[in-house]
């Protein structure tokens, strides 16, 4: 009975030495702060009965290096169906600078082809527009 007890105490001791032992950190990769604010796309678009339809591309902005072209026609942003503009502002929204989204649009043609974009931080002369966050200007 007392082998059995020592026996115990031992397993106890075991396991709670264990429990406080801190382990070493693990080391972390070193990397770039992400960026701060709001993402930019740099289109201008309208509501279209199949999705968002692309109405102006911005010279030098993520839009126009993915390929986007005026016409298209946007149905889904990360594999996320676009049922309109606020689907559209959703998404970009809820991504930050830097972060690549993946935009499927339907060309004129009825083709349908993927682009991807790295978004941009909002450049200064729109922050005063949308400082409110809701992806439509004040």
């Amino acid at each position: 009975m007392i082998r059995n007890l020592i026996l115990l105490l031992a397993i106890l001791s075991a396991v709670t030495y264990c429990q406080t032992t801190e382990a070493p950190a693990p080391e972390r990769e070193v990397t770039q702060p992400a960026e701060t604010g709001r993402a930019y796309l740099g289109i201008m678009y309208q509501e279209d009965a199949m999705g968002v339809r692309i109405v102006q591309v911005f010279p030098g902005s993520p839009a126009e290096e993915a390929g986007l072209e005026i016409g298209d026609l946007i149905v889904t942003a990360n594999g996320f169906p676009v049922l309109g503009t606020y689907t559209l502002n959703k998404r970009i929204l809820s991504l930050s600078p830097g972060d690549e989204v993946s935009v499927e649009v339907m060309k004129r043609n009825g083709n349908r082809e993927l682009k991807k974009a790295t978004l941009a931080p909002l450049p200064e002369r729109y922050k005063e527009q949308y400082n409110n966050n809701s992806g439509y200007p004040n």
